[in-house]
């Protein structure tokens, strides 16, 4: 049980540090803490490409669930299918931004154990975003 726990949170540090290193190719506005809280380092990082993040995590996280009770079927894994290709989405418009391909990315991040990679590759590469500054405006 404490290696499951200490597995986890190591994982999640190491998320957050690459959704903060590519967060530095678009803005310094945010510390590294702000990255270390669970959902809103998404949320973060969401805002450079979409103009309501928040909607857009809800959908992910929460939407497809409701979509499956309201039509009074349950499917195992439709959460995680919606996810996958929001995810893959989301990551792929970043890699737009940052001038890479935006669907090698997109399914790559859709991919397990690539989206690592994926992630590890806008992390560290010696690319910038187009437009460096504030967040996207709606």
């Amino acid at each position: 049980m404490d290696s499951l726990l200490i597995t986890l949170v190591t994982v999640h540090i190491g998320i957050s540090y690459l959704f903060y290193k590519i967060h530095c190719k678009f803005s310094r506005k945010e510390g590294l803490g702000k990255f270390l809280i669970p959902f809103y380092n998404y949320y973060l990082l969401l805002r450079h490409v979409n103009s309501e993040p928040a909607f857009y995590i809800l959908i992910m996280f929460g939407g497809s669930g409701i979509i499956a009770a309201a039509i009074g079927v349950y499917i195992k894994g439709i959460v995680s299918v919606t996810f996958l290709l929001l995810f893959g989405n989301s990551i792929g418009l970043l890699a737009k931004k940052l001038g890479k391909n935006f669907w090698l990315y997109a399914i790559l991040t859709a991919l397990p154990l690539l989206n690592v990679l994926a992630l590890m590759r806008l992390a560290f590469d010696k690319s910038q975003a187009k437009e460096i500054g504030e967040y996207t405006q709606a």
